[in-house]
């Protein structure tokens, strides 16, 4: 069956793509231990030793932030960790929710695509002009390439999704079976 044969060529993708959410997850989790290191220790050489950190705010606001924000995107949508509103969605059929759920997907890929693009372009500007930090001197296209990065791997994430629905899958859309039977969250396997 064409539906068979479509989820077992989603297979390779899906673990593909999950490899990589875990990489950018482990890296996003790295940058919230250096912010909570570097604004402790910055507090602390304020406070106790009237020496500030020169640029800690930046470290924090310019490069790191980003990056938490950014590469566990896609990450948090696999498993269903953003914030839902459901209480539509226990109202609807399977094929109404399906529906729904789809459209719902298909609205976060189309604006993730702009923001995508437009942190791309921003990206390529920054590369272009050799633009860097006026205060830290490093290069601004690091911290303007998590965005198209992170948002490009949502894209993909939510598309696979959708195309695991159409195909049958149904496990990872909100209400399913799966998840009424269970109300425990899949796991990423990082926070394990």
């Amino acid at each position: 069956m064409f539906g068979d044969r479509v989820r077992a060529a989603l297979k390779p993708v899906d673990r593909g793509l999950s490899l990589l959410e875990d990489g950018l997850m482990w890296v996003a989790s790295l940058a919230l231990v250096a912010v909570m290191v570097l604004v402790t220790y910055s507090a602390v050489a304020r406070y106790l030793f009237s020496s500030p950190v020169t640029g800690s705010q930046a470290w924090v606001g310019d490069y790191l932030a980003p990056a938490i924000t950014f590469f566990a995107l896609s990450a948090a949508l696999r498993s269903r960790r953003h914030i839902g509103v459901t209480f539509l969605l226990t109202r609807m059929g399977p094929g109404v929710r399906l529906l729904s759920q789809t459209i719902a997907a298909v609205m976060i890929a189309g604006v993730f695509v702009a923001v995508a693009y437009q942190g791309m372009l921003r990206t390529q500007a920054a590369v272009a002009t050799g633009q860097s930090h006026a205060l830290l001197g490093v290069p601004l296209a690091l911290t303007y390439a998590v965005v198209p990065l992170g948002c490009a791997l949502l894209v993909l994430r939510s598309l696979l999704i959708c195309a695991q629905w159409w195909t049958g899958d149904r496990s990872n859309i909100a209400l399913s079976p799966a998840h009424e039977e269970s109300p425990e969250v899949p796991s990423t396997g990082i926070h394990e």
